[in-house]
């Protein structure tokens, strides 16, 4: 992946489609570790980038309450698409 400082405003569009076609392709929710290896980017950098998108309503962390139901522990960080996963939006 491309480099991005912690000075600069906003990270390159192409890691934030890479992260997005992710989601889309696995199809349910995804631990913070897993997307930060696929992209190769630090639990730190990848925190901002997940922020960022779900400013933009496009993922969400999973509540204390989700992430029970679903059997995730307590203390993971757990994301999830805000849409239904679409094949069509995948990246392979």
């Amino acid at each position: 992946m491309g480099s991005w400082r912690k000075d600069e405003r906003h990270p390159p569009q192409a890691v934030l489609g890479i992260i997005e076609g992710l989601l889309h392709r696995v199809a349910c929710p995804t631990y913070l570790g897993t997307i930060s290896l696929y992209i190769g980017w630090s639990l730190d950098r990848t925190t901002q980038m997940m922020e960022i998108l779900q400013d933009r309503g496009i993922v969400k962390p999973l509540t204390p309450e989700e992430r029970k139901a679903m059997g995730f522990p307590s203390e993971a960080n757990v994301w999830q698409l805000v849409e239904k996963p679409s094949v069509t939006k995948a990246r392979w």
